[in-house]
C-alpha cells in the first residue's frame, strides 16, 4: 500500500500501476508530474482513496487499456488535461471525487470505456463537467456538474450509456 507520499515533478506519472497490479493508494499528493498524477494501465485494478492530484501535465488520474479498480474521494484539480481520464476499454468505479478547474474536462470517457461514476462533483472545468466520447458507454448517477464552460454532461460521437439523477447547473 502507498500512503501519505508526495510525488511531484517526476518525468513520468507520480505513480503507475501496470499489468495486473492491485493495491491501494491512500492520502497521497501528486503534483506537477510530466504525465498523470496516477496512471493505471493493462488490467491493473487498484483502489485509490483520498488522494490529491493537481497541476499535472496530463490527467490527475488516468485509466488506460483494460484498467479497472475504484477511485473514491480523490481531488483532481488544475490538471493540464482532464481531472480523471478513462480510455481504451477501461471500466473503473468513480465515487465522490472532486474534479475542478481542469484545462479540459472534469471526467472524460473515451474510446470504448465503461464503468460507473456516481456522486462526483465536476465544476469549473474549461470544457465539460463529464464528457462521453467515441463509443464509450458509462453509467452516470447522482453527479453534480456546475459552472463548467460548456456542458455539464456531453455525449459526443457514438457515445451511449445511462445517466440518472445528475444535476447540471
Amino acid at each position: 500500500d502507498l500512503q501519505s507520499n508526495t510525488c511531484e515533478n517526476n518525468e513520468e506519472s507520480g505513480i503507475a500501476y501496470f499489468d495486473d497490479a492491485k493495491g491501494q493508494a491512500v492520502g497521497n499528493y501528486f503534483r506537477k508530474n510530466k504525465k498523470s498524477g496516477i496512471e493505471i494501465t493493462g488490467t491493473a485494478a487498484p483502489t485509490l482513496e483520498n488522494n490529491i492530484c493537481e497541476g499535472n501535465e496530463a490527467a490527475g488520474i488516468a485509466y488506460l487499456q483494460n484498467a479497472k479498480g475504484q477511485a473514491v474521494g480523490n481531488q483532481c484539480r488544475t490538471n493540464k488535461m482532464n481531472g480523471i481520464n478513462v480510455q481504451g476499454s477501461a471500466a473503473p468505479t468513480l465515487e465522490n471525487n472532486i474534479c475542478e478547474g481542469n484545462d479540459i474536462v472534469g471526467i472524460a470517457y473515451l474510446g470504448n470505456a465503461t464503468g460507473k461514476a456516481s456522486g462526483n462533483q465536476c465544476r469549473m472545468n474549461n470544457y465539460h463537467g463529464i464528457s462521453v466520447q467515441g463509443s464509450a458507454g458509462p453509467t452516470l448517477e447522482n453527479n453534480i456538474c456546475e459552472g463548467n464552460e460548456q456542458a455539464g454532461i456531453a455525449y459526443l460521437g457514438n457515445a451511449t450509456g445511462k445517466a440518472s439523477g445528475n444535476q447540471n447547473r
